[in-house]
């Protein structure tokens, strides 16, 4: 089963290819925090989160959202759950 998504193959490939983008994904958030703390001198002190939501997750690349230190926002049944235990802040 493919992943129309990313097209990633519904297997742990496709999960440790995830990985793959979470990290880079974090690295680029990172720069981008600095970028805009330069840009914008007035929210330089502001704290910057960053947030990652699904429909669905593998719970292999949710563990590693929340070790990364990434919210985590998903679907329970007719709720919305928010895991934001382990934020970082950018």
């Amino acid at each position: 089963m493919e992943n129309s998504q990313n097209n990633y193959p519904a297997t742990q490939e496709g999960v440790w290819a995830g990985f793959h983008e979470l990290r880079q994904l974090m690295k680029e958030n990172e720069q981008k925090a600095e970028t805009f703390r330069i840009l914008c001198p007035d929210y330089a002190d502001f704290n910057i989160y960053l947030g990652f939501a699904s429909l669905s997750f593998y719970k292999e690349l949710e563990q590693e959202c929340i070790n990364q230190g990434i919210a985590i926002i998903k679907q329970v049944g007719d709720t919305v759950v928010i895991n934001d235990e382990h934020l970082k802040v950018y």
